[in-house]
């Protein structure tokens, strides 16, 4: 009972960045242990157009290296924590989602006109 309102009681911002910790040490053993993995995560407009759609997600929760994680969820730690107050739990994990999401076409639709 006190576990699940622990459990209950943790920020989805706070979720959120756990998920990209854990991700980055996952995704950072698979690439070493197959460096073509990455191709499956990370997002290319050309995969991207070959059908690969979970890209769009998975890219979401990449990042290039420490400092990157590190600054992402600096940010993230005190943007999130403030906006999930205004906008509520469900609607800031959706936020986050979405707009991962549009980031990834935005830059996937940029590099195939440019």
């Amino acid at each position: 009972m006190l576990a699940a309102n622990f459990i209950r009681n943790i920020t989805i911002t706070s979720w959120i960045v756990t998920a990209n910790v854990l991700l980055f040490i996952l995704f950072y053993l698979l690439t070493s242990i197959n460096p073509s993995f990455i191709d499956n995560i990370a997002l290319k407009p050309a995969e991207l157009l070959n059908g690969k759609i979970w890209l769009l997600v998975t890219s979401i929760f990449m990042h290039g290296g420490i400092g990157h994680l590190f600054m992402n969820m600096f940010s993230l730690v005190f943007i999130g924590k403030f906006l999930e107050r205004i906008i509520g739990r469900k609607r800031f994990f959706w936020f986050y989602i979405i707009s991962g999401v549009a980031a990834g076409l935005i830059y996937s639709v940029l590099a195939i006109a440019f």
